[in-house]
């Protein structure tokens, strides 16, 4: 009988599974130098699904800068745009990344004092 026996899905069983996942998936990232994402999870009592991406090459941000190089003109933006900082609300941020498919948020921008990431409609920046 497995030592961490799940009876049903919920909340906290999801990211418990999302952290077990993500370490194993390290060694493959490791192994095979690929870039893994692991996306969102869905749940229901009986069953669990999650989106698995995996990209050429290990390193992230080129990634990153690669999708914004072929999607940033859509919104206006230019190329050399990508790692720029802007001001908004009182808080600098830095551009890392778009994601097209976010009709409303596709602006993926990183706070500079913190580092943490957030989705902005494309109106916040200033340029």
């Amino acid at each position: 009988m497995p030592e961490h026996k799940i009876e049903r899905f919920d909340r906290p069983t999801a990211k418990k599974m999302r952290e077990a996942i993500n370490t194993e998936l390290a060694s493959l990232e490791e192994y095979f130098g690929v870039t893994v994402n692991l996306g969102n999870i869905r749940y229901s009592d009986d069953s669990l699904s999650v989106k698995l991406e995996l990209r050429v090459g290990g390193d992230p941000e080129e990634h990153a800068r690669k999708d914004w190089e072929k999607n940033c003109a859509f919104y206006g933006f230019k190329a050399e745009d990508f790692g720029r900082e802007f001001t908004y609300a009182l808080d600098t941020y830095k551009v890392v990344g778009i994601n097209p498919r976010s009709r409303k948020f596709p602006l993926v921008a990183e706070r500079v004092k913190n580092g943490k990431q957030y989705k902005m409609p494309v109106s916040v920046v200033p340029f």
